[in-house]
């Protein structure tokens, strides 16, 4: 350890004793609070990588949450299309049989009872 070290060590262990802490209490404080004091650098870089993996974790799931809350939307929206197809079948169901006896096709809006030109038999011998 150096100076500065011992330094910071020394101001957090006032701190913790303003604080009422116990002997394990400054004890958890130089390992927590105060950048690893009592730490070796090896278990320093340790540390560090295990926070950046956390971080990493953190983030993927966080990733996830959201891929899961579209596909939660996503099923949510299927469901109820599947509602209103449903809905809109049953509907069917029951408008056409009476659809069917209001118009018969053959007195449909296209139909006429008149021949045209094109019906009409040829004439015999006149060119």
């Amino acid at each position: 350890m150096n100076t500065r070290s011992v330094n910071a060590a020394a101001e957090l262990i006032q701190a913790a004793l303003r604080q009422g802490r116990t002997a394990a209490g400054i004890a958890l404080a130089l390992e927590l609070e105060s950048a690893q004091l009592l730490q070796s650098p090896e278990r320093a870089v340790e540390f560090e990588q295990m926070r950046a993996r956390v971080a990493e974790l953190e983030l993927e799931r966080h990733s996830t949450n959201e891929a899961l809350d579209d596909a939660v939307q996503e099923l949510r929206a299927r469901r109820d299309a599947e509602v209103v197809d449903r809905s809109v079948d049953k509907l069917t169901q029951l408008l056409a049989p009476s659809q069917a006896l209001l118009e018969d096709p053959h007195d449909g809006p296209l139909h006429h009872g008149y021949r045209l030109g094109r019906d009409l038999p040829p004439l015999g011998g006149v060119s």
